[in-house]
C-alpha cells in the first residue's frame, strides 16, 4: 500500500486522539518521502481538525433603553424599541453605548440576565473585545451602576461583538475554515448588518444585510486556502455577500496569526441584532 493511501486511511479515523497517534507512528516509521506525495508535517502544527471557537451563548446589540442605578435594564418600548425575541433568563451579552453605565465612557459588552423580553439586570465588569472575546457565562455578583438616563444605541458604526484568532499555519496551503452562524433580528425594513471579517485590513469573509423580515438562521460558510496568501469564500443557504457575486476572493497571509471578528451594525437604534451562537473550525491540508 502506498504511503498516500495509508495517510488517507488515517485521515478517515474519527477519533482525533487516535488519529494523531497514528500519524505520529506513520512519520516515525516512514520518514519524509515527497515522491509519494506525503511530506513531513501532513498534520500541520496541530491536529488536522481544530475547533477555533464555538459557543451557544448569545451576544448582540440591544435597542434604546435605560439602565437604573441598581443595574435594572428597561428597553424603551414606549419610544419604539423592539422587545428582544425571547426572555434570555440564562443570560445574554449586550453591548451598551458610552454613558449607559455610570463611568463607562467607551461603551462595551455586559452580561445581562433578563426577566422578560424588555427587562433584566446588567452586571459588571465590562468586556473589552479588543482583547478577544467569545461569549461565555458571565458573572452575576455585582450589578452595574446605571446612569439612570435613557441611552441611545449607536447606529451606522461597526461594533465588534466577538473576536478570536486563526493560528499561524493552521490552515495550510490547501486547507479550509468552516463557520456555522445563527442570527436573529426584528421583522421590519430597517437595515441590520452582521459580518465576519479577518485580519488587520478587515477583509470581508461574509456579510448579511437583514431587512424586510425577521431572520433566524444558521447559515454555514466555508473559506478555502489558495496557497498561503489567498483565500476564497463561498456561502450556502441563500446568504449573500455585499456584492452579487456568491464567491469572494481575498489576499490574506495565513502563515501568521490573524484576528477573526464578528461585527454587528444597526441603522435604527430601536432595532436589535443578536448572534445566537456560532462554531468555527479549521481543517489543515498540506501542499
Amino acid at each position: 500500500m502506498r504511503k498516500t493511501e495509508i495517510a488517507q486511511s488515517i485521515a478517515a479515523v474519527g477519533d482525533r486522539v487516535v488519529q494523531q497517534a497514528l500519524y505520529n507512528l506513520f512519520r516515525a516509521i516512514t520518514g519524509d518521502d515527497p515522491r509519494d506525495g506525503v511530506v513531513e508535517g501532513t498534520m500541520g502544527p496541530g491536529p488536522a481538525l481544530q475547533s477555533l471557537a464555538q459557543t451557544g451563548f448569545p451576544v448582540g446589540l440591544p435597542p434604546n433603553g435605560t439602565i437604573a442605578s441598581n443595574g435594572q435594564l428597561t428597553l424603551d418600548t414606549v419610544g419604539g424599541s423592539t422587545p428582544l425575541p425571547t426572555t434570555y433568563s440564562g443570560g445574554i451579552w449586550l453591548r451598551f453605548p458610552p454613558g449607559a453605565v455610570s463611568g463607562d465612557t467607551t461603551g462595551g459588552l455586559y452580561w445581562c440576565v433578563m426577566t422578560s423580553t424588555t427587562e433584566g439586570t446588567v452586571y459588571a465588569p465590562r468586556v473589552d473585545t479588543s482583547l478577544g472575546f467569545v461569549a461565555r457565562p458571565g458573572n452575576t455578583a455585582v450589578p452595574v451602576t446605571g446612569s439612570g438616563s435613557p441611552y441611545t444605541q449607536d447606529t451606522s458604526v461597526d461594533i465588534v461583538i466577538t473576536r478570536f484568532t486563526l493560528p499561524a499555519n493552521s490552515m495550510g496551503p490547501r486547507g479550509r475554515m468552516r463557520f456555522s452562524t445563527a442570527l436573529c433580528s426584528p421583522s421590519n425594513a430597517n437595515q441590520k448588518i452582521f459580518k465576519w471579517v479577518i485580519g488587520p485590513s478587515n477583509i470581508l469573509l461574509w456579510s448579511h444585510i437583514l431587512t424586510t423580515s425577521s431572520f433566524s438562521g444558521g447559515y454555514p460558510i466555508e473559506i478555502r486556502a489558495r496557497g498561503t496568501d489567498r483565500i476564497v469564500t463561498s456561502n450556502w443557504g441563500g446568504a449573500t455577500l455585499q456584492s452579487s457575486n456568491p464567491i469572494f476572493y481575498a489576499t490574506i497571509n495565513h502563515t501568521v496569526q490573524q484576528d477573526i471578528v464578528a461585527i454587528a451594525q444597526l441603522a435604527v437604534a430601536t432595532d436589535y441584532v443578536i448572534l445566537e451562537g456560532f462554531g468555527a473550525e479549521v481543517l489543515y491540508t498540506s501542499g
